[in-house]
Protein backbone atom coordinates (compact mmCIF):
# COMPACT_ATOMS: atom_id res chain seq x y z
CA UNK A 1 0.00 0.00 0.00
CA UNK A 2 2.60 2.34 0.92
CA UNK A 3 4.52 1.68 -2.09
CA UNK A 4 1.82 1.93 -4.26
CA UNK A 5 0.84 5.10 -2.50
CA UNK A 6 4.56 6.84 -3.18
CA UNK A 7 4.00 5.74 -6.19
CA UNK A 8 0.62 7.21 -7.42
CA UNK A 9 1.70 10.72 -5.40
CA UNK A 10 4.83 11.17 -7.50
CA UNK A 11 3.75 9.66 -11.09
CA UNK A 12 3.95 12.96 -12.74
CA UNK A 13 7.44 13.74 -12.28
CA UNK A 14 8.52 10.61 -14.50
CA UNK A 15 8.48 12.78 -17.91
CA UNK A 16 9.84 15.80 -16.39
CA UNK A 17 13.16 15.48 -17.64
CA UNK A 18 16.13 17.45 -16.38
CA UNK A 19 15.63 20.61 -15.11
CA UNK A 20 18.03 23.76 -15.10
CA UNK A 21 21.32 22.88 -12.27
CA UNK A 22 20.35 18.87 -13.05
CA UNK A 23 22.63 19.79 -16.40
CA UNK A 24 25.57 21.81 -13.75
CA UNK A 25 25.72 18.71 -11.88
CA UNK A 26 25.76 16.01 -14.62
CA UNK A 27 28.43 18.08 -16.13
CA UNK A 28 30.47 18.38 -13.03
CA UNK A 29 30.48 14.75 -12.86
CA UNK A 30 33.00 14.23 -16.18
CA UNK A 31 35.28 16.75 -13.90
CA UNK A 32 35.41 14.76 -11.26
CA UNK A 33 36.36 12.10 -12.75
CA UNK A 34 39.58 13.80 -13.20
CA UNK A 35 39.54 15.66 -10.12
CA UNK A 36 37.69 14.15 -7.30
CA UNK A 37 38.66 16.96 -4.74
CA UNK A 38 37.00 19.70 -7.37
CA UNK A 39 34.15 19.65 -5.16
CA UNK A 40 35.79 21.39 -2.16
CA UNK A 41 37.25 23.84 -4.18
CA UNK A 42 33.22 24.75 -4.70
CA UNK A 43 31.63 24.90 -1.31
CA UNK A 44 28.91 24.17 0.10
CA UNK A 45 29.04 21.68 -2.72
CA UNK A 46 31.77 19.58 -0.44
CA UNK A 47 28.72 18.84 1.67
CA UNK A 48 26.78 17.43 -0.99
CA UNK A 49 28.82 14.63 -2.33
CA UNK A 50 26.80 11.43 -2.03
CA UNK A 51 24.50 13.50 -4.52
CA UNK A 52 26.82 13.75 -6.85
CA UNK A 53 27.95 9.90 -6.73
CA UNK A 54 24.16 9.38 -6.87
CA UNK A 55 24.26 11.11 -10.21
CA UNK A 56 27.71 9.18 -11.49
CA UNK A 57 26.42 5.81 -10.62
CA UNK A 58 23.10 6.47 -12.34
CA UNK A 59 24.30 8.00 -15.24
CA UNK A 60 26.88 5.36 -15.38
CA UNK A 61 23.91 2.91 -15.74
CA UNK A 62 21.24 4.71 -17.41
CA UNK A 63 22.89 7.45 -19.26
CA UNK A 64 21.26 10.37 -20.08
CA UNK A 65 17.22 9.25 -18.85
CA UNK A 66 15.70 11.45 -16.33
CA UNK A 67 13.21 8.77 -16.05
CA UNK A 68 15.36 6.65 -14.31
CA UNK A 69 16.82 9.11 -11.86
CA UNK A 70 13.07 10.04 -11.14
CA UNK A 71 12.43 6.81 -10.12
CA UNK A 72 15.31 6.41 -7.92
CA UNK A 73 14.43 9.22 -6.05
CA UNK A 74 11.10 8.01 -5.71
CA UNK A 75 12.34 4.81 -4.52
CA UNK A 76 14.71 6.75 -1.66
CA UNK A 77 11.49 8.35 -0.78
CA UNK A 78 10.22 5.59 -0.52
CA UNK A 79 12.24 3.68 1.50
CA UNK A 80 12.32 6.51 4.08
CA UNK A 81 8.88 6.46 4.57
CA UNK A 82 9.25 3.20 5.74
CA UNK A 83 12.37 3.97 7.83
CA UNK A 84 9.88 7.11 9.36
CA UNK A 85 7.55 4.28 10.59
CA UNK A 86 9.91 1.90 11.84
CA UNK A 87 11.28 4.66 13.41
CA UNK A 88 8.06 6.02 15.29
CA UNK A 89 7.41 2.27 16.04
CA UNK A 90 10.46 2.18 18.44
CA UNK A 91 10.17 5.15 19.66
CA UNK A 92 6.21 5.12 20.45
CA UNK A 93 5.50 1.74 20.64
CA UNK A 94 2.24 2.56 18.74
CA UNK A 95 1.52 0.63 15.27
CA UNK A 96 -1.29 2.71 14.46
CA UNK A 97 0.92 5.94 14.94
CA UNK A 98 3.82 4.41 12.70
CA UNK A 99 1.47 3.61 10.22
CA UNK A 100 -0.49 6.96 9.80
CA UNK A 101 2.93 8.73 9.81
CA UNK A 102 4.65 7.14 6.92
CA UNK A 103 1.24 7.03 4.95
CA UNK A 104 1.03 10.88 5.63
CA UNK A 105 5.14 11.25 5.12
CA UNK A 106 4.89 9.42 1.61
CA UNK A 107 1.90 11.57 0.18
CA UNK A 108 2.91 15.14 2.30
CA UNK A 109 3.16 17.73 -1.18
CA UNK A 110 5.31 19.94 0.54
CA UNK A 111 8.85 18.81 0.58
CA UNK A 112 8.28 17.70 -3.28
CA UNK A 113 10.89 19.49 -4.72
CA UNK A 114 13.48 17.11 -2.68
CA UNK A 115 11.44 14.43 -5.01
CA UNK A 116 10.63 16.09 -8.12
CA UNK A 117 13.57 18.39 -8.90
CA UNK A 118 16.98 15.97 -8.85
CA UNK A 119 19.52 18.68 -8.02
CA UNK A 120 17.38 18.66 -4.58
CA UNK A 121 18.36 14.65 -3.94
CA UNK A 122 20.28 15.98 -1.39
CA UNK A 123 17.52 16.92 1.01
CA UNK A 124 15.94 12.97 0.31
CA UNK A 125 19.65 11.47 0.52
CA UNK A 126 20.19 13.41 3.87
CA UNK A 127 16.60 12.27 5.34
CA UNK A 128 17.36 8.59 4.26
CA UNK A 129 20.88 9.13 6.24
CA UNK A 130 19.07 10.72 8.65
CA UNK A 131 16.76 7.71 9.72
CA UNK A 132 19.16 4.96 9.46
CA UNK A 133 21.00 7.18 11.58
CA UNK A 134 17.88 7.04 14.47
CA UNK A 135 17.16 3.63 13.58
CA UNK A 136 21.04 2.01 13.95
CA UNK A 137 21.40 4.05 17.34
CA UNK A 138 18.02 2.83 18.80
CA UNK A 139 18.74 -0.85 18.01
CA UNK A 140 21.98 0.24 19.68
CA UNK A 141 24.62 -0.23 16.41
CA UNK A 142 26.61 2.70 17.83
CA UNK A 143 29.33 2.59 14.87
CA UNK A 144 26.34 1.96 12.17
CA UNK A 145 24.76 5.10 13.40
CA UNK A 146 28.54 7.32 13.05
CA UNK A 147 28.74 6.13 9.48
CA UNK A 148 25.28 6.91 8.28
CA UNK A 149 25.76 10.60 10.61
CA UNK A 150 29.08 10.74 8.13
CA UNK A 151 27.15 10.00 5.05
CA UNK A 152 24.44 12.85 6.26
CA UNK A 153 27.18 15.34 6.85
CA UNK A 154 28.34 14.86 3.02
CA UNK A 155 24.84 15.20 1.83
CA UNK A 156 24.19 18.34 3.23
CA UNK A 157 25.68 19.84 6.30
CA UNK A 158 22.28 21.07 8.28
CA UNK A 159 22.43 17.54 8.74
CA UNK A 160 24.84 19.08 12.13
CA UNK A 161 21.36 18.59 13.70
CA UNK A 162 21.45 15.19 14.55
CA UNK A 163 23.33 15.85 17.42
CA UNK A 164 20.27 17.21 18.81
CA UNK A 165 17.66 15.03 17.33
CA UNK A 166 19.59 11.57 18.81
CA UNK A 167 19.24 12.69 22.10
CA UNK A 168 15.74 14.32 21.75
CA UNK A 169 14.67 10.70 20.66
CA UNK A 170 16.39 8.89 24.04
CA UNK A 171 14.52 11.57 25.89
CA UNK A 172 11.16 10.92 24.34
CA UNK A 173 12.13 6.97 24.61
CA UNK A 174 13.17 6.66 28.07
CA UNK A 175 11.57 9.56 29.62
CA UNK A 176 14.65 11.39 30.54
CA UNK A 177 18.02 12.28 29.46
CA UNK A 178 21.36 10.51 30.30
CA UNK A 179 24.26 11.23 29.12
CA UNK A 180 25.96 8.35 27.34
CA UNK A 181 29.41 7.69 26.00
CA UNK A 182 28.27 6.31 22.42
CA UNK A 183 27.56 9.93 21.87
CA UNK A 184 30.93 10.05 21.17
CA UNK A 185 30.56 8.27 18.23
CA UNK A 186 28.54 10.88 16.71
CA UNK A 187 30.80 13.90 18.07
CA UNK A 188 33.89 12.44 15.85
CA UNK A 189 31.81 13.36 13.13
CA UNK A 190 29.90 16.26 13.88
CA UNK A 191 33.34 17.84 15.18
CA UNK A 192 34.76 17.46 11.60
CA UNK A 193 31.55 18.47 9.67
CA UNK A 194 31.59 21.44 11.85
CA UNK A 195 35.78 22.36 11.18
CA UNK A 196 35.25 21.72 7.54
CA UNK A 197 32.68 24.22 7.50
CA UNK A 198 34.09 27.05 9.00
CA UNK A 199 37.64 26.38 7.36
CA UNK A 200 35.70 26.91 4.00
CA UNK A 201 33.09 29.32 4.45
CA UNK A 202 34.89 32.33 3.69
CA UNK A 203 34.78 30.54 -0.11
CA UNK A 204 31.41 29.30 0.61
CA UNK A 205 28.77 31.22 -1.69
CA UNK A 206 25.93 29.79 -0.15
CA UNK A 207 27.13 31.64 3.23
CA UNK A 208 28.53 34.55 2.23
CA UNK A 209 25.82 36.08 -0.32
CA UNK A 210 22.35 34.32 1.13
CA UNK A 211 23.22 33.77 4.67
CA UNK A 212 22.89 36.17 7.73
CA UNK A 213 22.15 35.37 10.94
CA UNK A 214 19.76 38.01 12.11
CA UNK A 215 16.29 38.48 14.12
CA UNK A 216 14.96 38.23 10.22
CA UNK A 217 15.32 34.42 10.80
CA UNK A 218 12.50 33.65 13.67
CA UNK A 219 9.51 35.18 11.57
CA UNK A 220 10.99 33.19 8.91
CA UNK A 221 11.17 30.07 11.12
CA UNK A 222 7.39 30.90 12.75
CA UNK A 223 5.77 31.58 8.75
CA UNK A 224 7.31 27.84 8.16
CA UNK A 225 5.70 26.49 10.55
CA UNK A 226 2.46 27.59 9.61
CA UNK A 227 2.99 26.62 5.97
CA UNK A 228 3.75 22.97 7.22
CA UNK A 229 0.85 22.81 9.59
CA UNK A 230 -2.41 24.68 7.44
CA UNK A 231 -4.73 22.80 6.85
CA UNK A 232 -4.30 19.64 8.12
CA UNK A 233 -2.38 20.30 11.95
CA UNK A 234 -4.37 23.05 12.25
CA UNK A 235 -7.77 20.75 11.40
CA UNK A 236 -7.47 17.86 13.50
CA UNK A 237 -6.02 20.27 16.12
CA UNK A 238 -9.67 21.54 16.17
CA UNK A 239 -11.54 18.55 15.76
CA UNK A 240 -9.42 17.00 18.95
CA UNK A 241 -10.56 20.70 21.36
CA UNK A 242 -14.14 20.35 19.66
CA UNK A 243 -14.22 17.02 20.81
CA UNK A 244 -12.35 17.25 24.43
CA UNK A 245 -10.03 14.42 23.13
CA UNK A 246 -6.76 16.44 22.41
CA UNK A 247 -5.80 15.28 26.20
CA UNK A 248 -1.75 15.88 27.99
CA UNK A 249 -0.30 18.52 24.88
CA UNK A 250 2.83 16.87 25.99
CA UNK A 251 3.05 14.25 24.21
CA UNK A 252 3.07 16.38 21.04
CA UNK A 253 6.44 18.02 22.51
CA UNK A 254 8.72 15.56 20.39
CA UNK A 255 7.45 16.34 17.49
CA UNK A 256 7.14 19.62 17.46
CA UNK A 257 10.80 19.79 18.57
CA UNK A 258 11.36 17.77 15.32
CA UNK A 259 9.92 20.45 13.02
CA UNK A 260 11.37 23.47 14.47
CA UNK A 261 14.95 21.96 14.94
CA UNK A 262 14.83 20.76 11.04
CA UNK A 263 13.65 24.41 9.99
CA UNK A 264 16.68 26.15 12.01
CA UNK A 265 19.87 25.59 9.66
CA UNK A 266 17.61 27.08 6.69
CA UNK A 267 15.50 29.89 8.16
CA UNK A 268 18.57 32.11 8.10
CA UNK A 269 18.52 32.41 4.47
CA UNK A 270 17.46 35.83 3.26
CA UNK A 271 16.03 35.23 -0.25
CA UNK A 272 12.97 33.89 0.86
CA UNK A 273 10.52 34.61 3.52
CA UNK A 274 9.82 30.97 4.67
CA UNK A 275 11.89 27.80 4.23
CA UNK A 276 12.09 26.62 0.68
CA UNK A 277 10.29 23.46 -0.19
CA UNK A 278 13.02 20.91 -0.38
CA UNK A 279 15.07 21.84 2.41
CA UNK A 280 11.40 20.93 4.29
CA UNK A 281 12.05 17.58 3.83
CA UNK A 282 13.06 16.88 7.05
CA UNK A 283 10.87 18.66 9.21
CA UNK A 284 8.07 16.70 7.27
CA UNK A 285 9.12 14.06 9.04
CA UNK A 286 8.19 15.76 12.23
CA UNK A 287 4.96 16.83 10.60
CA UNK A 288 3.63 13.22 9.83
CA UNK A 289 4.52 12.31 12.97
CA UNK A 290 2.55 15.14 14.55
CA UNK A 291 -0.40 14.79 13.01
CA UNK A 292 -0.02 10.91 13.33
CA UNK A 293 -0.47 11.41 16.61
CA UNK A 294 -3.04 13.70 16.36
CA UNK A 295 -5.24 11.87 14.11
CA UNK A 296 -5.08 8.85 16.00
CA UNK A 297 -6.49 10.28 18.98
CA UNK A 298 -9.68 11.33 16.96
CA UNK A 299 -12.80 9.29 18.05
CA UNK A 300 -14.25 6.82 15.80
CA UNK A 301 -12.54 4.85 12.81
CA UNK A 302 -14.74 6.77 10.72
CA UNK A 303 -13.34 10.25 11.28
CA UNK A 304 -9.84 8.57 11.56
CA UNK A 305 -10.43 7.29 7.79
CA UNK A 306 -12.27 10.66 6.12
CA UNK A 307 -9.29 12.85 8.18
CA UNK A 308 -6.91 10.08 6.22
CA UNK A 309 -8.38 10.11 2.89
CA UNK A 310 -9.31 14.11 2.48
CA UNK A 311 -5.08 14.15 3.20
CA UNK A 312 -4.22 11.61 0.61
CA UNK A 313 -6.41 12.96 -2.25
CA UNK A 314 -5.88 16.63 -1.51
CA UNK A 315 -1.87 16.01 -1.60
CA UNK A 316 -1.88 13.88 -4.46
CA UNK A 317 -3.98 15.96 -6.24
CA UNK A 318 -1.47 19.19 -5.73
CA UNK A 319 1.07 17.34 -6.50
CA UNK A 320 -0.31 15.93 -10.08
CA UNK A 321 -2.25 19.74 -11.12
CA UNK A 322 -0.62 22.12 -9.52
CA UNK A 323 3.22 20.97 -8.62
CA UNK A 324 4.15 19.01 -12.01
CA UNK A 325 2.91 21.75 -14.29
CA UNK A 326 4.83 24.25 -12.53
CA UNK A 327 8.25 21.40 -12.84
CA UNK A 328 7.30 21.25 -16.34
CA UNK A 329 7.32 24.53 -16.90
CA UNK A 330 11.16 25.22 -15.43
CA UNK A 331 12.37 22.07 -17.88
CA UNK A 332 10.80 23.52 -20.72
CA UNK A 333 13.41 25.61 -22.23
CA UNK A 334 16.17 23.16 -22.01
CA UNK A 335 13.81 19.86 -22.90
CA UNK A 336 12.88 21.92 -25.96
CA UNK A 337 16.22 23.18 -26.66
CA UNK A 338 17.16 19.49 -26.62
CA UNK A 339 14.39 18.54 -28.61
CA UNK A 340 15.63 21.42 -31.05
CA UNK A 341 19.22 19.84 -31.56
CA UNK A 342 18.40 17.05 -32.29
CA UNK A 343 16.36 17.61 -35.57
CA UNK A 344 19.28 19.45 -36.63
CA UNK A 345 23.03 18.70 -37.57
CA UNK A 346 25.51 19.97 -34.79
CA UNK A 347 26.32 23.51 -35.95
CA UNK A 348 27.22 26.93 -34.25
CA UNK A 349 23.36 28.22 -32.95
CA UNK A 350 22.77 31.48 -31.34
CA UNK A 351 19.98 31.44 -28.81
CA UNK A 352 18.17 34.29 -27.74
CA UNK A 353 15.84 35.58 -24.66
CA UNK A 354 17.37 31.69 -22.88
CA UNK A 355 15.86 32.31 -19.25
CA UNK A 356 18.31 30.19 -17.34
CA UNK A 357 22.69 30.92 -16.72
CA UNK A 358 24.06 30.41 -20.51
CA UNK A 359 26.19 27.57 -19.03
CA UNK A 360 22.87 25.38 -18.41
CA UNK A 361 21.99 25.68 -22.58
CA UNK A 362 25.92 24.62 -23.01
CA UNK A 363 25.45 21.71 -20.77
CA UNK A 364 22.09 20.79 -22.36
CA UNK A 365 23.98 20.12 -25.38
CA UNK A 366 25.89 17.35 -23.88
CA UNK A 367 22.72 15.20 -23.82
CA UNK A 368 22.24 15.25 -27.68
CA UNK A 369 24.94 13.14 -30.02
CA UNK A 370 26.92 14.91 -32.04
CA UNK A 371 26.34 18.32 -29.95
CA UNK A 372 29.21 20.53 -27.92
CA UNK A 373 28.91 23.26 -25.69
CA UNK A 374 31.30 25.09 -27.76
CA UNK A 375 28.77 25.14 -30.36
CA UNK A 376 25.72 27.09 -28.48
CA UNK A 377 25.74 30.72 -27.86
CA UNK A 378 23.11 31.84 -25.58
CA UNK A 379 22.19 35.40 -24.70
CA UNK A 380 24.94 37.12 -26.97
CA UNK A 381 24.34 39.94 -29.77
CA UNK A 382 22.80 38.87 -32.43
CA UNK A 383 26.31 40.43 -34.41
CA UNK A 384 28.00 37.97 -31.99
CA UNK A 385 27.07 35.46 -35.40
CA UNK A 386 25.40 37.07 -37.80
CA UNK A 387 25.62 33.90 -39.80
CA UNK A 388 24.47 31.36 -37.30
CA UNK A 389 21.20 29.18 -36.96
CA UNK A 390 19.16 31.17 -34.73
CA UNK A 391 16.63 30.24 -32.02
CA UNK A 392 14.11 32.41 -30.11
CA UNK A 393 12.87 31.48 -26.69
CA UNK A 394 8.92 32.30 -26.25
CA UNK A 395 8.07 31.98 -22.63
CA UNK A 396 4.78 32.11 -23.15
CA UNK A 397 4.61 29.48 -26.12
CA UNK A 398 7.08 27.56 -23.99
CA UNK A 399 8.72 26.72 -27.16
CA UNK A 400 11.64 28.27 -29.60
CA UNK A 401 11.19 29.61 -33.43
CA UNK A 402 13.29 30.22 -35.43
CA UNK A 403 14.76 33.11 -35.99
CA UNK A 404 15.63 34.75 -39.80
Amino acid sequence: MLGGLVLVAYFPAFNNGFISDDYVLLERFRILKHDPLYLFSIPPDNFRYTCYVCFALLKSVFGYRPACFYAFTVLVHFISALMLGKYLRLVSGSAAAAALGSLFFAAVQNPQEAVMWLTGMNELLLGAFMLGTLLAWLKERYLVAAVFYALALFSKESSIIMFVLVPLTDIYRRRQFVWRRQYAYLLIPALLGTALYVYTRHSNALYTQYYAVRPHGLLVELNSLHRLAFPWVYTALLLLLAKKRLGNPGTLLAPVSWVILALIPYVFLTYQNHVPSRNQYVACMGIAWLLALLVEKLPGSSLKYVSVAAFMVANVAYLWFVKDAQYEERAAPTSQLVRELRLHSPDRVLILNFPLNPWIAKDAALHVPGWRPDLIMANEPREACSTCWTLSWDAWARRYSTVH
